[in-house]
């Protein structure tokens, strides 16, 4: 059997939260991977072998303690740029929030 050369491993999972979100993680670096890793333990633990109980309260919940973490690190801390645009989705659906996106985007190309 032939080797295939330059394959890129993808690593990902689909989370259903106990309370019925669904998101796709696909973790960028190694960081990332270990928030998932991290997040998906927290899940294990709370239920029978095999299973992983998360709501989306947990992971907003981790998201923004990271999010935390990141805005006051001595080093590259993580704040919005002077430029950008903040887009508040929280009470959007999300054909309103794509519609809000694509706005600001035509309004940025046409400056």
């Amino acid at each position: 059997m032939k080797k295939r050369k330059n394959l890129k491993l993808i690593v990902g999972t689909r989370l259903v939260t106990v309370d019925g979100f669904e998101v796709l993680a696909y973790p960028t670096d190694r960081q990332a991977y270990g928030r998932l890793s991290r997040l998906l333990t927290q899940g294990n633990l709370k239920a029978k072998k095999g299973e992983c109980h998360l709501s989306f309260e947990d992971i907003l919940a981790d998201i923004r303690k990271r999010d935390e973490r990141d805005s006051h690190r001595s080093a590259a801390p993580l704040v919005q740029a002077d430029d950008a645009v903040l887009l508040d989705t929280s009470k959007m659906s999300i054909s309103q929030a794509a519609d809000a996106a694509r706005r600001i985007v035509e309004a940025a190309r046409a400056r």
